[in-house]
Order: C-alpha cells, then structure tokens, then sequence
C-alpha cells in the first residue's frame, strides 16, 4: 500500500545515512517526500519522517539553518503524534 511504500522509502534512505551515503539519503528523501506529498498528503507521518531524514542530511552537510527550516514544522506534530517511545 501506499504508507508502507513511503516507509520503506524513509528506511533505506535511513540506511543509506547510517552508511554514510549523503547522495543516496539524499535522492530517496526527496523521492520518499515527493511520494508522501502526492500519495498520503504532505502533513502525514511518513513525509514527516521523509523530512526528517532530508534534516538529517542536511545537519551531515553542515547546513544547519536549511535543517532548522525542516525541522521547525515537524518537531511540534512529532510531539503531539506519538508518545515518547512508541515508533508505529
């Protein structure tokens, strides 16, 4: 379905980060993103998560202020989404 492939998308880019791959995290965030948006909506979960990893990329970078732009929107939802342990 439409959520899990968003979510394996954030996973390998997760995956490609861990590895240090910052041209690969790179590509599947914007490509897990562009999917979220079109598919599930751009406040859903997943692009959330999606922005993160591009944060994430972008803090590797050293572009600390383009990470704080992601991460400004998405740090509230996070919090008001989940409580604190739970992944899913």
């Amino acid at each position: 379905g439409n959520a899990e492939e968003a979510a394996l998308l954030v996973l390998v880019g997760a995956f490609d980060l861990v590895r240090s791959d910052l041209v690969d995290a790179e590509r599947l965030g914007h490509r897990a993103l562009d999917y979220c948006t079109a598919a599930l909506g751009s406040a859903h979960p997943y692009a959330d998560r999606a922005k993160a990893l591009l944060g994430v990329v972008l803090i590797y970078k050293g572009d600390s202020a383009g990470a704080r732009v992601i991460f400004e929107p998405v740090v509230p939802r996070a919090e008001r989404g989940l409580p604190v342990g739970r992944v899913r």
